[in-house]
């Protein structure tokens, strides 16, 4: 899950709130929300060992309040993800910013329209992925099948 860059769909925007809220890392002045392929998670890159603790790291992660990770279950077939991973920012004066990689080429997105595009496709990715808690105990069976 390390290589990412192949298999994450990310959002982070500024949380609305009145000041930086703590978390056991510190302040949280960000939500994160990923999106990853289950057929990434089961690809065995770097061995079991690799594996199990890039699965630890997640696992650890959802635990901050301000981090939300869902699962893409392999059953979904097509979705709005299969053309690549995106990233979107949302700035504190919230003004949007979009990423996305490819192969040979990335691309960084400022065009309000294409961002547009982009969030309601990984809206429309969320949707179809696994809950988050879901999600964490899909991340701990296959842990625990390592």
């Amino acid at each position: 899950m390390e290589d990412s860059s192949t298999d994450t769909y990310d959002s982070a925007r500024p949380e609305p709130s009145g000041g930086a809220a703590e978390t056991a890392a510190g302040p949280a002045e960000h939500s994160v929300q990923l999106c990853h392929r289950r057929a990434c998670i089961l690809r065995p890159t770097g061995g079991p060992d690799t594996v199990r603790g890039a699965i630890d790291h997640v696992l650890e992660c959802m635990t901050l309040r301000n981090v939300e990770v869902q699962v893409m279950p392999l059953n979904r077939g097509i979705h709005p993800g299969l053309d690549g991973p995106m990233r979107l920012l949302e700035t504190p004066d919230n003004q949007w910013f979009g990423y996305c990689e490819g192969q040979e080429s990335s691309q960084f997105i400022t065009d309000p329209q294409t961002i547009s595009t982009l969030y309601m496709r990984y809206a429309k990715l969320l949707s179809q992925a696994l809950t988050p808690e879901d999600s964490e105990s899909l991340l701990k069976q296959i842990r625990g099948a390592l």
